[in-house]
């Protein structure tokens, strides 16, 4: 009663004599509502986009296909083009204003064809990372600085401190509310503890207040709130007789994203690679095009930017990545789910992502025990803590670096083939393992491998709100027998017998290539007792069975379905040839004719991938968990051989075209005598009708090494398996595009488990 009359004779004493019939109302949101990025431009280009997509009447159901169409903006030349309404400058314009502005940035002109997160870097030659709160050295999310996002201490990013709120002080004109205009008066009810309060700039010195004089209240007023608490707030006006009131509470929501390649955005670098714009390599196969009726042998492909010497690879002209061992991506459907949630409904929330997906991880060898990584890192003893499991890691970050470590008392069967696999190695020994198998020098770690898992463990500063989960595929070998159909023995053309099978089998063991028995047999006998083991740990170890108002705790994880990646249409694959593979000879699909007993077949890669979907969500029901699969229909017209013109942007019009760009001595080509330099023309995230990566677009986009990154010779005895192994960078993966549409259906599922009337639950 007191704190009301306090308020009331304030009021009173503002609006004096002079009140009129206005109305007003008090709005707030969140400044930086998805806290992984660091920089508000980051985050302003993903409102622009929103924003673009509520005004379009076009789009039905804006909901259902939010991140897709987000994607189908930011990563459109033609769109960055655009003016927003009532602006006389283009989208790219304002974003380079906007990174202009922040004195902790560097200015890079931003340049539409890398795609929208190559801006994540400060500086050129900075890697993505740099934008956002992971650290990939020491793999964690200590240490992150963010003065929009309120970040500024070594465990701020998982456990905040404070949020920045933006509010906004409108009145009622007919139907529509608009900024009021004049002065105004917004008040705290009770004094806010030190450090927390009413600002008028974002960033700054400026004492935080529990009562604020705005004179012109149209411009935006903020509150830095502390994390946790709740603040009554009124506004009044001399044109309003009755003040405005809020309650503003922010809740944090914190999403946990573990799993494989399909988790970790694997095949879509934030910084594609740097191709040479006058050097080639040889050999080039051919243009495959069913359009093009002659094929020109002889003619050299491209190659990542070379030194002076043209003998190595540039220095700093890597495909750069959000963590580069595990190939982790922004563009990943976690992540993209994961932002797109942070921009649901009033904005009344943010979302601290933490991710450990990691490309090539299985529910074994990843998730519960230490794997080899994409790339390899420095051969030191920082080096082994990038081998650590991912629950490891996860509880890492939820207890502040405060954990044990002891064994996990669940662990697989004694007849799982990883444990028949260690104890192989430990008899013979772990150094020729690692040389036949290609392994990172430091792996596995440092740490001895136990048939119970060494996890670590400790208490947790705060729960998991939803743990996104995509794990299952390489426990059966799912992309390796996808990968297994576009390697084709039968249409090579090398003149020594034997050698022909001999580098093919050298292909598909860098792939892990199996066949379809072994695959059904793993999905039969060993996703069970897997999934059982992860089970135990989600409701024990990583305390997701918190109950949150009466909802059912194990619906807030939520398993991926994997996706139909090898059909063009119902009825079609490619036709063979080698459309989209001419990067090697040793790359190509079998047309039906010369298909031959035991050949993995587009058929039946398909009829595997129903299998394993259907075995996961047999998982997903008996443990109550979400599943989402709506994607996989979607993306059946859009597979690896899929091509057309009605999706291909207008400023990327050769995005379609399958085949490799080439060089003779008149300069680059791409399509018949289309001028093409793949170093400027290359658009590797431009919509497009297939939403998998090829053999060319995984050699163009990412030029993938394993080891020595930077100091690779071009050279090699066998040119076709040294540009087949460069083309391994993610192929038979989702493209960004893919990715979005798969976390249209994770948005979409998280949305009812999180949120009631646009509000966090």
């Amino acid at each position: 009663m007191r704190i009301a009359l306090l308020v009331a004779f304030s009021i009173a004493s503002f609006l004096g004599s002079a009140a009129q019939a206005a109305e007003l109302r008090l709005t707030w949101s969140v400044v930086q509502p998805f806290r992984l990025l660091r920089f508000e431009s980051d985050q302003k280009i993903h409102e622009w986009a929103l924003a673009d997509i509520m005004a379009d009447a076009t789009i039905t159901d804006k909901d259902a296909n939010l991140v897709s169409e987000l994607e189908k903006r930011l990563n459109s030349p033609s769109w960055w083009q655009k003016k927003p309404p009532g602006s006389t400058k283009t989208y790219v314009q304002l974003f380079d204003e906007l990174r202009a502005a922040d004195p902790n940035r560097t200015p890079i002109r931003f340049d539409p064809r890398l795609g929208w997160a190559s801006m994540l870097r400060n500086e050129p030659g900075n890697a993505p990372i740099k934008g956002t709160c992971w650290d990939a050295v020491s793999k964690t999310y200590r240490g992150c600085r963010s003065d929009i996002g309120q970040i500024n201490g070594d465990d701020d990013y998982v456990f905040p401190k404070r949020h920045l709120v933006q509010i906004a002080v409108e009145t009622k004109n007919g139907t529509d509310w608009q900024p009021l205009t004049g002065q105004c008066r917004l008040e705290l009810a009770t004094p806010p503890n030190a450090g927390f309060g009413l600002v008028t700039e974002k960033i700054g010195i400026e004492p935080e207040k529990r009562v604020l004089v705005a004179e012109d209240c149209s411009k935006p007023v903020f509150l830095r709130a502390e994390y946790g608490a709740s603040y009554e707030l009124s506004a009044a006006a001399s044109a309003a007789p009755t003040p405005a009131a809020a309650t503003i509470a922010v809740r944090d929501l914190l999403i946990v994203g573990i799993g494989d390649s399909f988790g970790s955005g694997e095949g879509n670098p934030e910084l594609p690679v740097t191709l040479d714009r006058e050097r080639a390599r040889s050999p080039y196969v051919g243009i495959s095009d069913t359009t093009i009726t002659t094929t020109r042998p002889g003619l050299n492909i491209p190659t990542r930017k070379l030194n002076q010497s043209g003998q190595r690879v540039a220095e700093d002209t890597q495909a750069r990545w959000l963590d580069p061992q595990c190939h982790r991506s922004i563009y990943s459907a976690q992540a993209r789910a994961a932002l797109a949630l942070a921009l649901h409904g009033q904005r009344h929330h943010a979302v601290t992502f933490v991710s450990y997906a990691c490309s090539g991880a299985e529910v074994t060898d990843g998730v519960f025990w230490p794997q080899d990584h994409r790339e390899c890192g420095p051969n030191t003893a920082l080096a082994n803590r990038f081998f650590q499991p991912q629950i490891s890691g996860v509880v890492d970050s939820l207890t502040g670096g405060q954990f044990g470590l002891s064994a996990f008392a669940a662990t697989v069967p004694q007849s799982d083939r990883f444990v028949r696999e260690i104890q192989m190695v430990q008899a013979s020994g772990w150094a020729p393992y690692r040389d036949k198998k290609k392994l990172c020098p430091t792996w596995p770690g440092g740490n001895a491998f136990k048939r119970s898992p060494q996890l670590k463990t400790g208490q947790f500063r705060r729960p998991i709100d939803l743990l996104f989960v995509s794990i299952g595929g390489n426990d059966i070998g799912f992309a390796p027998l996808v990968s297994k159909v576009v390697v084709n023995s039968g249409l090579l053309n090398v003149p020594i017998p034997g050698v022909t099978e001999l580098a093919v089998q050298a292909f598909q063991s860098a792939a892990n290539a199996i066949d379809r028995q072994e695959a059904e047999r793993r999905i039969d006998r060993d996703l069970d007792p897997r999934f059982a083991l992860l089970s135990s740990a989600i409701q024990s170890k990583l305390e997701i069975e918190t109950e949150r108002s009466g909802i059912a705790p194990a619906s807030r994880v939520i398993l991926t379905a994997y996706p139909r990646l090898a059909n063009k249409t119902a009825t079609d694959f490619c036709g063979g040839g080698n459309r989209g593979l001419n990067v090697s000879t040793l790359l190509s699909v079998k047309a039906q004719s010369e298909v031959r007993p035991g050949d993995v077949t587009p058929a039946i890669a398909d009829a595997v991938t129903r299998k394993l979907n259907g075995k996961l969500r047999s998982i997903a029901t008996a443990n109550g968990w979400t599943f989402v699969d709506g994607h996989v229909e979607k993306f059946k017209p859009h597979g690896f051989c899929a091509t057309g013109s009605s999706v291909s942007d207008a400023a990327a019009p050769t995005a379609e075209i399958l085949d490799l760009p080439n060089r003779d001595n008149a300069g680059w080509k791409r399509f018949g005598t289309t001028a093409y330099n793949p170093a400027t023309d290359f658009y590797p995230y431009a919509m497009r009708e297939r939403w998998v990566r090829t053999f060319n677009d995984s050699y163009l986009l990412a030029f993938y090494f394993k080891t020595k990154i930077t100091e690779e010779l071009i050279g090699g005895a066998n040119g076709r398996v040294y540009t087949a192994s460069r083309a391994l960078g993610g192929p038979i993966h989702p493209t960004a595009e893919g990715h979005a549409h798969i976390a249209d259906g994770i948005y979409t599922s998280a949305v009812k488990v999180l949120f009631e009337n646009g509000e966090p639950r």
